[in-house]
């Protein structure tokens, strides 16, 4: 995989679930085409090739239920690199409590998103936070669907 030539024009997604980085890839890819879409199913993989000042990505979309790294942990560990301080961390599960949030939050997550039930509805949270970051919005304003939440930092 190549390293993105330019500062903010990717996009990763960091989860264990193939279908789920697949399928939210692709929808990115088609809704963002001149963004690059970074996949790894391997967050110990994710981090060693974040750890290269050549890479910062957009934004970073995490699921914080993987067996070898918790999406708390690589939160913590992205936020070691100081060339990554622009890159906006989500955490991506199906149920996040409020201490849990908090939690992720207070350790740098940028945004919390409850996975909705709808692929759709999930599509659209994680194009909405894109969006924020490309026209330089902040996302404090940031609102959840029906059937969604996404809260931010």
């Amino acid at each position: 995989m190549s390293k993105p030539n330019a500062m903010n024009h990717s996009v990763m997604f960091i989860d264990d679930d193939e279908d789920d980085l697949e399928m939210l890839g692709d929808a990115v890819a088609s809704t963002f085409p001149n963004l690059e879409c970074l996949r790894f199913s391997s967050p110990v993989l994710a981090i060693e090739y974040l750890s290269s000042p050549e890479v910062n990505p957009l934004c970073i979309f995490v699921d914080i239920n993987m067996p070898v790294m918790r999406g708390d942990e690589v939160v913590q560990r992205i936020k070691i690199y100081d060339h990554l301080n622009n890159s906006k961390i989500a955490i991506l599960s199906t149920c996040i409590n409020e201490d849990a949030r908090r939690m992720l939050l207070f350790h740098g997550a940028n945004y919390t998103i409850v996975k909705p039930s709808r692929f759709i509805a999930l599509r659209d949270c994680v194009c909405d936070v894109i969006t924020e970051q490309l026209t330089g919005m902040d996302g404090t304003n940031s609102q959840g669907r029906d059937d969604s939440s996404i809260s931010s930092h």
